[in-house]
């Protein structure tokens, strides 16, 4: 480098760069070409002017500038926030200042309401107090005829004790009379009703009158107790004393039955009105073939098999199951028409032959045992197989069953809680004592048919 090089930096050029150096040192800025620029032209006026012709620089005076004015937004912003919490305050006061009023008003109408009110009960009280005195100046004349109309009830009530006496007096010896032996002792006065085993003396059990078919009887042992349950005018002569005897009445029993689900109370109405229906077909038939007699012994036949399952001790036989296998023993013709028996008793005898052999154990020469065969009621009455083995035996609808499509675990058994060996055995009791046993067990067409049998499933 040559000397004059050497003398111009020296000269010109170092005093400049120590001072940018200095400078640069001392303000440090992130981009220093921008701010060396600067302080190179501020140190000369003719720079001064060039550069600010040129805009070098003018970023970061904006961006200075920027921030001078978002202070002085926040500082407004501030300023505002301190004037918008003072209106809010002013105005929270007012509208305290409003409420309070408005509650004064609110305050004040209720009293004028209750005034209001107060003075209307006044009002109701001095016109009750009006009405009181009006009802007291007339009591006096209400009393008097109170008391007249007593003194006549009093008069009359001794009058009807009196006549009650007199006929009492006078129906003592006419019944003393009456209770009279031929001997000259005097002897209770009772009533005897025949039991089942009577009404085997040739005599119909059928009366004058149609009686329901669909209403419950009383049991056997009610029938024998030989106490009338109707008659007040018997007198107990035993002690010499005559004492009327109290009216008994006979015990009614009422099964209930509550059904929750719409689909079970569905099909308990139709699986009724099966029952109905096959009820009246067999009643039909009946008169069908032994006209007006017929329908008075088939209601008579009805009575005696509800008097025989109330016979049977416990849940053995109810009255309902009883009705339907004795509906069906009509069905299959299992009984015998026989001279010295009315039409009821055969259709009744006919029942207890079907109980005896159809539930019992012993060895015997019919083909149909319930440990085999479940009985259908369905298209005439029918015998189908065993539908489901965990039951003792087994008594259906199944026309009903099958056209409601329930399932076989669904599917009621009639006879689910028949009691077998029990029912032959009481049956067979009844009928040695009651019926004579040299007729034919079984015979064909009206003494005794086996039914029609049905396939397996108990399809047609």
């Amino acid at each position: 480098m040559s000397q004059e090089h050497q003398e111009y930096i020296q000269t010109k050029v170092n005093p400049i760069l120590e001072n940018l150096v200095t400078q640069v040192l001392l303000e440090r800025p992130e981009n220093p070409v921008p701010f060396m620029v600067r302080w190179l032209a501020s140190q000369s006026p003719q720079a001064k002017e060039y550069f600010a012709g040129a805009g070098v620089g003018e970023a970061e005076k904006l961006k200075t500038e920027v921030k001078k004015l978002q202070e002085e937004v926040r500082e407004l912003q501030l300023k505002l926030g301190q004037k918008d919490g003072a209106a809010a305050v002013a105005h929270a006061s007012a509208d305290t200042s409003q409420a309070k009023e408005e509650r004064k008003e609110i305050a004040a109408a209720d009293k004028k309401e209750e005034k209001a009110e107060e003075e209307m009960e006044k009002d109701k009280e001095k016109e009750r107090e009006r009405e009181v005195e009006k009802e007291r100046e007339k009591s006096p004349d209400i009393e008097q005829e109170q008391e007249r109309q007593r003194a006549r009830d009093k008069d009359e009530a001794k009058v009807q004790n009196e006549a009650e006496e007199k006929s009492k007096e006078k129906e003592l010896p006419r019944e003393q009379e009456k209770a009279k032996s031929p001997s000259g002792e005097e002897t209770p006065r009772e009533e005897e009703t025949p039991s089942i085993e009577e009404t085997t003396s040739g005599e119909d059990t059928t009366s004058s009158e149609e009686t329901p078919s669909g209403e419950e009887t009383p049991s056997v042992e009610e029938t024998n107790s030989g106490e009338d349950a109707t008659t007040t005018s018997g007198e107990d002569t035993t002690s010499g004393q005559h004492t009327p005897r109290r009216k008994k009445y006979s015990e009614v029993f009422l099964d209930i039955t509550c059904i929750e689900s719409n689909v079970h109370f569905t099909r308990f109405r139709k699986r009724q009105k099966a029952f109905r229906n096959v009820f009246s077909e067999v009643r039909r038939t009946v008169e069908g073939y032994f006209g007006a007699n017929g329908v008075l012994a088939f209601d008579a036949y009805i009575h005696l098999l509800k008097a025989f399952a109330a016979k049977l001790p416990g849940s053995a036989l109810t009255g309902f199951q009883a009705t339907c296998i004795g509906l069906f023993t009509l069905q299959i013709g299992h009984f015998k028409l026989k001279p010295t028996y009315s039409l009821a008793l055969s259709f009744f005898e006919g029942f207890l032959r079907f109980c005896i052999f159809f539930y019992g154990d012993s060895p015997h020469s019919w083909n149909f045992s319930y440990r085999q065969y479940a009985i259908d009621l369905s298209h005439g009455g029918r015998w189908i197989s065993r539908q489901c083995w965990g039951w003792r035996s087994e008594l259906y609808f199944m026309a009903a069953e099958e056209s409601m499509k329930c399932p076989f675990d669904e599917r009621v058994n009639v006879a689910h809680s028949l009691d077998p060996t029990l029912v032959s055995q009481e049956a067979n009791s009844l009928l040695q004592r009651s019926f004579t046993s040299h007729h034919p067990l079984f015979a064909k067409g009206a003494g005794g048919g086996g039914g029609r049998p049905a396939r397996d499933g108990g399809d047609d």
